[in-house]
């Protein structure tokens, strides 16, 4: 319990000395017995004087001893009170520090366990995200690899358009069909490059129209295809969206020989 005190009493309790409390018993228990029972007490235990001196550090009050004397004996050896209550004083705050710094070093020791696991959780975490996107990098260049030879070694021409109608990749029967080598093309040439000029601005519309509304256009038609040496190849064109992206990947067979087949 902590009880309020004026600035005089706190001055004589933290001066260092034995100082007799004015008032008695009452303003001993600071006024908070009433004093017919205070006086009461007195008469019981035959009490004469009071005297208190305070635990103080660094000048703060924390505690204090006191001594009761009986009516009409005196105070003997206060020196020697004094010291002793001193040393009490002394000897609790050494108490008081070593049990704030063990609090303060089990706090310390919870913190650190608590920092602790959560940096071990925080590992664990990163460690299985880590795994989980190293997986997931193996699927795909699993899966690259896998479309990339089928996309090499299938038996028509094929190749990759970008949304400006740039070629990125063509394999190995487009290099044939254009006369051009892949170094030549991917990244470098239009499809348009090779579309005569009679088909051309329905294919781009197509090519526009595929990325707005597939189901607008037609997967699969005829056009005439322009090589190196400015040849004129009959095509059947398949092409199609890649889902999720805004390119598309287009198969061309060359139809020449059995559309002049045909017409004979």
């Amino acid at each position: 319990m902590f009880l309020k005190i004026d600035n005089e009493a706190r001055l004589g309790l933290t001066s260092g000395k034995l100082v007799k409390v004015p008032g008695g018993f009452y303003e001993f228990c600071f006024r908070r017995i009433p004093r017919t029972v205070c006086r009461a007490i007195e008469k019981l235990l035959d009490l004469g004087d009071i005297y208190a001196m305070g635990f103080a550090w660094k000048g703060k009050l924390f505690g204090s001893a006191s001594i009761l004397t009986r009516k009409g004996t005196q105070l003997v050896d206060q020196t020697v009170i004094e010291t002793f209550i001193y040393q009490a004083s002394v000897a609790l705050q050494r108490r008081w520090a070593e049990q704030a710094l063990q609090e303060a070093h089990d706090q310390l020791e919870i913190r650190v366990e608590e920092r602790t696991r959560e940096l071990v959780e925080a590992n664990a975490q990163l460690h299985a995200e880590a795994v989980k996107r190293k997986r997931a990098e193996e699927t795909l260049r699993e899966s690259e690899s896998k479309y990339r030879t089928i996309f090499q070694t299938t038996g028509a021409a094929t190749v990759i358009v970008e949304e400006d109608m740039t070629i990125s990749l063509a394999n190995a029967e487009f290099e044939k069909l254009s006369g051009y080598s892949k170094e030549e093309i991917e990244g470098k040439k239009s499809w348009a490059e090779f579309v005569a000029r009679d088909d051309l601005e329905r294919m781009k519309e197509y090519h526009r129209l595929r990325r707005t509304d597939p189901d607008a256009v037609p997967k699969n038609y005829e056009f005439q295809f322009i090589d190196r040496k400015g040849s004129v190849k009959d095509i059947f064109l398949t092409v199609n969206v890649i889902p999720g992206t805004k390119k598309s990947v287009a198969s061309l067979l060359d139809i020449t020989e059995r559309k002049k087949i045909q017409e004979q």
